[in-house]
């Protein structure tokens, strides 16, 4: 077994609560695959740092990234150069990377079932990105980190080559005082239908929420009938969380459902908590690690709201993938441009763009519900109360009115 250490050089910290911060490293190549086995994580900074999450880059990938502030409809891109940080989004590169390994607060790292092991080499994949989610809560500008995380890996290859598999919901809201909210997402059997070529098996899993999560599930049920469950935090500790690990692999049909349950208590807080990256926001997240990986075509089965992007879903005649496609680009630019209870010049630059862009909508009423967006935004001072709260409740209140 041999290892290799990816390490962020030394690097500020922003003075803000929540940073995402990515570098991408190249593997060194060597002649044969190997097997990723496990990984380390190399704590510099323990003050900031909250989780680390490894991608891997598909070849095709050209190293670019989504600038974090513009004010056009189309998002600017700038180039990334290997080894340098820069900050980024939840995912390293957009629609061109997956998961391969993760690290959280109070683990001292992760080793991969012995029946598979992450592919890396001349079939496998030679760029990987890196990705900090810095936690700043004191807004302190004198914190610095060179974090890193070390790769285990081998040519003696595995029998199977491992994946991660995301579950989970993005759009949810808690209100405040409230002594338990429960958030529910389906992966459903038309999803795992779709997604599944043949059946995978399930070797690790492990849940993810914020400070108001108290407990959490994965259920597991094959034609309508409760099976097992994957994960079953009773008790769930952000700063601890727990991993579920199987000698004997779960198996997971083409056809199956899994459920995910998240469960929150919001009596310290005054104010709405939405889903977002922010510790101050929540999250409702799975984690499957699982073989044989190129058995599972999406590596994420996602709820927004009571919607699940892998079913055909129609709501008063606007087909909602085609609506996420043609809104797209308006929720990232407000949501990076306008923040909370703030009006930066940025946020009505945004706007002011939108507003002259002449969008193809689904249907006319996709078209009324684009125009009445931009009017709400315009409405509360160019400014987001809760940041990604509007354009989420816009969309939602605008489908009811229809």
């Amino acid at each position: 077994v041999k290892n290799v250490t990816l390490q962020f050089p030394v690097t500020p910290v922003p003075a803000r609560e929540t940073t995402y911060m990515c570098a991408v490293f190249e593997f060194p190549e060597p002649e044969s695959d190997v097997h990723m086995i496990a990984t380390t994580p190399l704590l510099d900074n323990r003050q900031v740092m909250h989780h680390a999450l490894l991608f891997r880059l598909y070849r095709r990938c050209v190293l670019r990234h989504f600038s974090v502030s513009y004010v056009t409809p189309q998002p600017k891109v700038t180039d990334v150069a290997v080894g340098v940080p820069y900050e980024c989004g939840m995912s390293a590169h957009p629609n061109c990377s997956t998961i391969i390994s993760i690290w959280t607060l109070g683990q001292n790292g992760e080793c991969i079932h012995n029946n598979a092991g992450v592919r890396l080499g001349v079939k496998g994949y030679t760029k990987m990105a890196l990705q900090f989610h810095w936690n700043n809560p004191e807004l302190s500008n004198s914190y610095q980190d060179s974090s890193g995380m070390t790769l285990h890996y081998t040519s003696n290859l595995r029998q199977y080559d491992s994946g991660v598999w995301m579950v989970g919901n993005t759009d949810f809201d808690i209100f405040p005082r409230q002594s338990h909210v429960t958030v529910e997402a389906k992966c459903s059997s038309t999803c795992t239908k779709t997604y599944l070529k043949e059946p995978v098996y399930v070797t690790a899993a492990w849940n993810h929420m914020h400070y108001l999560g108290v407990s959490q599930t994965i259920e597991h049920y094959r034609n309508g009938t409760w099976l097992r469950y994957i994960t079953n935090d009773v008790i769930y500790s952000y700063d601890s969380p727990q991993t579920q690990e199987y000698i004997t692999p779960i198996e997971v049909l083409p056809g199956d459902e899994l459920k995910t349950t998240c469960h929150f208590n919001s009596m310290t807080r005054s104010k709405t908590t939405t889903f977002g990256d922010s510790t101050q926001q929540e999250m409702c997240f799975g984690f499957l690690t699982y073989y044989p990986e190129h058995a599972l075509a999406d590596k994420s089965c996602i709820s927004f709201g009571s919607l699940s992007f892998c079913e055909p879903n129609s709501f008063k005649g606007c087909d909602w993938n085609r609506f996420w496609a043609e809104i797209g680009p308006f929720w990232y630019a407000v949501t990076t441009n306008c923040v909370y209870h703030t009006c930066y010049p940025e946020c009505k630059e945004t706007i002011l763009a939108e507003q002259r862009r002449k969008p193809v909508p689904c249907q006319p009423r996709l078209r009324i519900l684009h125009q009445e967006m931009v009017s709400a935004s315009r409405r509360r001072g160019h400014g987001v109360s809760g940041k990604v709260c509007l354009l989420r409740r816009g969309t939602v209140r605008g489908f009811q009115r229809g």
